[in-house]
């Protein structure tokens, strides 16, 4: 009748082929099913269209221009709850024949081919029967004349209107819940429900973080020192022209350029030369004013003759130089320069991986940096970083460590839990608090690319289904 409600549904597969540079026209082609014909829009081409309401209309429906194939399929658990929890809809594919039902035989393909079509999107429409497009009720109305065939052109009290629907339910697969040789049932949540969900990079986790502690993503980590030589300035934004030997051997600290051929001032170097005489500079603090195409001429404070050029490549920020020097090895293995980003001033150990403090653990008000673990004695409260994989692990010592004897012997070393205690995150809210909240330990320095309170979180809160109850 023109009141009876009419049941639609889309399945848009797009995701879910185009992860594999696959598409349904081309799954269609491989079983003899020129799919995709039907419908003029291109962007079509991997979605689906079915309806469910095969006693009342067991043929095509067309609606705003759109072919809908009659399915077997049950629909349920649409209904809002007014605890305010999410709705989790299922739908239940039952078998039966294929011949003639070109939609659901691909639609079956996919499902052993991409396996379960897990995050395809499904849109169920709803609208009345009198509203359906004209073309329903031609003469002959489908795709080929075997089905739908109506004796009367346009029947009583029907008034088409493609905009006469109701809001359309927009869902996801999420998994396959029951699966016999009768039916197939899926359970599909709502989009901000999607925890579990593979993204390209990543995994929809509510209660964990998925990035690795002080790697890529998260960045809880102090920047490095800034070192000039002739092997790494060229790859930093700046170029060393060196003009002679330098001192072997000799260190200064400070030291400053005695020209530069821009208005550029202020930058302050730490430089270490070697044994052949190659100084490398250190950037220390400060810098203003300095433009792509400067030369900063500096002179060996032991040898006024030998001197040494560095030329500005680039600039992070605008007439300040953004820390000048080889990328850190973090930024690196994330593929970001330097200039690009700028890490915080400080990240210290914080806590184990059950959130215990280290500082309450030592009775401690402060830990001390000691750089990079060598085999010497180490006072409690210290702490030292060792490198794997470009990422810093670090470890406080709990205790009064001696040096190993004989130097080779590593019994003092980190990770031994009787001398150390690894810095840990649990990878939590909670965790990412206790290190960028507001009063987290991470200390932020000049950087603009970071503020503190505001969490390098990897997780995703609001994917989770929260029972929510009102008291």
């Amino acid at each position: 009748s023109p009141s009876s409600l009419i049941h639609l549904f889309e399945f848009d597969l797009t995701s879910v082929v185009k992860s594999i540079g696959s598409s349904l026209v081309d799954d269609g082609e491989d079983i003899g099913i020129a799919f995709g014909g039907t419908d003029d829009d291109v962007e079509s081409a991997n979605i689906l269209r079915f309806h469910n309401n095969v006693k009342a209309i067991n043929s095509y429906i067309f609606w705003q221009g759109k072919t809908y194939f009659p399915a077997p399929i049950q629909a349920e658990g649409f209904d809002i709850s007014s605890r305010g929890t999410l709705p989790t809809p299922s739908l239940r594919i039952t078998a039966q024949k294929e011949e003639e039902i070109e939609a659901l035989s691909i639609l079956r393909r996919a499902v052993h081919k991409y396996g379960d079509i897990i995050g395809a999107k499904v849109t169920r429409i709803r609208t009345f029967a009198k509203y359906l497009d004209a073309k329903n009720f031609s003469d002959i109305s489908q795709v080929d004349s075997t089905q739908g065939v109506y004796s009367s052109p346009f029947p009583d009290e029907y008034e088409p209107d493609p905009y006469a629907e109701f809001p359309r339910d927009v869902f996801y697969i999420e998994r396959k819940s029951n699966e016999n040789k009768v039916n197939l049932e899926y359970e599909l949540s709502a989009l901000i429900d999607v925890e579990g969900i593979k993204l390209p990079r990543r995994v929809v986790l509510a209660q964990k973080c998925s990035f690795t502690y002080r790697g890529c993503g998260c960045f809880y980590e102090q920047k490095e020192s800034k070192k000039f030589s002739s092997s790494s300035v060229a790859s930093s934004g700046w170029t060393q022209h060196p003009g002679g030997a330098w001192v072997a051997n000799a260190s200064y600290s400070n030291l400053a350029q005695t020209s530069t051929t821009g208005g550029g001032s202020g930058a302050l170097f730490n430089v270490g030369v070697d044994l052949n005489g190659t100084p490398t500079f250190t950037w220390v603090s400060g810098g203003s004013g300095y433009v792509v195409g400067n030369n900063l001429t500096f002179a060996d404070p032991g040898n006024a003759s030998a001197t040494v050029d560095l030329t500005v490549n680039s600039l992070g920020q605008p007439d300040i130089i953004a820390g000048p020097g080889t990328m850190s090895p973090l930024l690196a293995k994330c593929g970001i320069r330097d200039s690009q980003l700028a890490l915080p001033e400080k990240a210290p150990p914080v806590a184990t991986i059950r959130d215990e403090d280290i500082k309450k653990i030592l009775g401690l008000a402060e830990l001390k940096p000691m750089g990079k673990w060598t085999n010497k004695e180490y006072k409690i409260g210290e702490y030292v970083k060792m490198t794997k994989n470009k990422i810093n692990y670090y470890f406080v010592a709990k205790t009064n460590i001696p040096k190993s004897t004989p130097p080779g012997v590593s019994k003092y070393a980190p990770p031994n839990p009787d001398y150390w205690i690894s810095d840990m995150c649990s990878k939590t809210l909670f965790a990412c608090r206790k290190r960028w909240g507001a009063k987290g330990a991470v200390e932020i320095g000049e950087t603009k690319d970071f503020v503190k309170g505001e969490l390098q979180y990897g997780g995703f809160p609001n994917a989770t289904r929260l029972e929510q109850t009102l008291t």
